[in-house]
């Protein structure tokens, strides 16, 4: 295994003791150099731009088989080659988790995570702490194969419970010792690759959560100061979920945490129809504190597999839920939205048969229309609804010259006129509900398009 020990002592060097040790204040002036002129200041030269994020990308979901062994992060996500653009999340065991990649003090584990970077150029968002919660990684009590092995039997809850139990505690100096030093040799170590960094996933319940955020932004920017900082990822699993964590946002912030995070971001699995109210909720909140952020959503997600969770699944209607789980809150305002997941759920939860390639049956048709949105709308510039009467329509706007694309889709077929948005003819590309294979884009008369249930990218000729 690719470790490195640290020796006990470990520090960094702050700005006061740059400004004592470099010609600053303190030191007296060298021999020729006058006062004046060794305390002349000298102008800051601007930070470079962070890269922009991806419109669109995918959590990783990059856990081990059932049977337990490793899994191949290179051959995991080899397929994200034949995809454009994206963003990436929530890689598992190949992230920045702390009980992976500083399983005990002193000791660094950077393989997987290197191996990512190896493995595919995307971006990412660092994910800081654990899958879920903010356990602390050297209570004793839990270890990462641990923590998936629980997901594995028990299920999330049974894994976020024992998480929460072994909650890091910034009080005991020994153990906010030990995060600030993961925290800070973590992102000193991959800020060159990782602009965007979240802390925690879906931690808001955590008691200790405000005192967390607040300790890792400043440890984040002290690091780099350029960084992004994602606040911990609100859950949405379900209607019930959702307005109970907005209740907890709204304490937060009214406690000041809207100063500890760059990037607002919440997750939302309910019923796609409803996910435009529900972004103006989560915006409505924001707004309700004064918050001018932006807001992402790390987390979307439908089943092709029918289960008690969601009886009416299927592998077509999972490839119509890509369109409309992206493309709504998109046209909403959200500036990011991350699919989950690209490998890997397990049967014993709620996600169980969202993941786009499986280990049984390879590419679902779902993953195919994934591919044929981020080409058509990947690295759009505006988005928002066009209001037609009996069907959804949203357009979206490109730098450089390419046309608009338009998105369209009905509960019901329905025939419309769209001559005065595309002219006299539209290019009509269709989405993949059987299969892999692409259908042949079709040119067909704008003035009598019929729509229904299965998204279409319409563009002018």
């Amino acid at each position: 295994m690719n470790q490195i020990r640290i020796r006990p002592g470990w520090c960094w060097l702050g700005l006061p003791a740059l400004l004592m040790g470099i010609g600053g204040a303190g030191k007296p002036p060298r021999d020729g150099v006058s006062a004046v002129a060794a305390t002349t200041e000298i102008p800051t030269p601007a930070p470079p731009e962070v890269p922009p994020f991806p419109r669109f990308g995918l959590n990783g979901g990059l856990m081990p088989p059932p049977r337990g062994e490793e899994p191949q992060v290179t051959e995991n996500l080899a397929g994200l080659g034949t995809v454009g653009t994206i963003g990436l999340r929530h890689l598992g065991t190949a992230d920045v988790y702390w009980m992976a990649r500083n399983p005990e003090p002193g000791v660094w584990d950077w393989a997987a995570t290197d191996e990512a970077f190896e493995a595919t150029p995307h971006p990412r968002i660092g994910e800081l702490f654990a899958q879920a919660n903010l356990p602390y990684a050297f209570s004793g009590e839990i270890s990462q194969r641990q923590m998936r092995e629980t997901a594995q039997r028990e299920g999330v809850d049974a894994m976020r419970r024992r998480a929460r139990a072994n909650a890091v505690n910034l009080d005991d100096p020994a153990q906010r010792e030990h995060c600030e030093e993961y925290v800070r040799t973590v992102v000193a170590r991959y800020k060159d690759r990782i602009h965007y960094w979240e802390i925690g996933n879906e931690a808001l319940g955590e008691p200790t959560i405000l005192a967390v955020h607040q300790a890792a932004y400043g440890w984040i920017k002290e690091e780099d100061p350029t960084a992004q900082v994602l606040m911990s990822g609100m859950a949405g699993t379900r209607a019930g979920v959702f307005d109970r964590r907005l209740e907890i946002l709204d304490g937060l912030l009214a406690q000041g945490m809207g100063a500890y995070f760059d990037i607002a971001n919440y997750h939302d699995y309910d019923d796609p129809a409803g996910m435009a109210e529900r972004y103006d909720r989560f915006a409505a909140v924001l707004a309700k504190h004064g918050l001018d952020k932006p807001i992402w959503v790390t987390e979307t997600g439908s089943s092709s597999e029918a289960t008690r969770h969601h009886p009416d699944a299927s592998p077509a209607q999972q490839s119509r839920d890509v369109v409309r789980r992206l493309v709504i809150p998109a046209a909403r305002g959200a500036q990011v939205v991350l699919w989950h997941n690209f490998r890997y759920t397990q049967r014993s939860t709620s996600f169980f048969g969202n993941n786009l390639v499986s280990r049984r049956t390879g590419t679902k048709p779902a993953w195919s229309t994934f591919v044929l949105l981020v080409d058509q709308l990947g690295g759009y510039e505006t988005a928002a609804p066009i209001p037609m009467e009996g069907i959804q329509l949203y357009k979206f706007t490109f730098a450089g010259g390419k046309k608009p694309v338009y998105v369209a889709w009905s509960d019901s077929p329905a025939t419309v006129d769209l001559t005065g948005e595309l002219g006299p003819t539209t290019t009509v590309q269709r989405i993949v509900e059987q299969g892999s294979a692409t259908p042949a884009p079709e040119d067909l008369p704008a003035a009598r398009l019929t729509i229904d249930t299965s998204p279409v990218f319409l563009t002018a000729p």
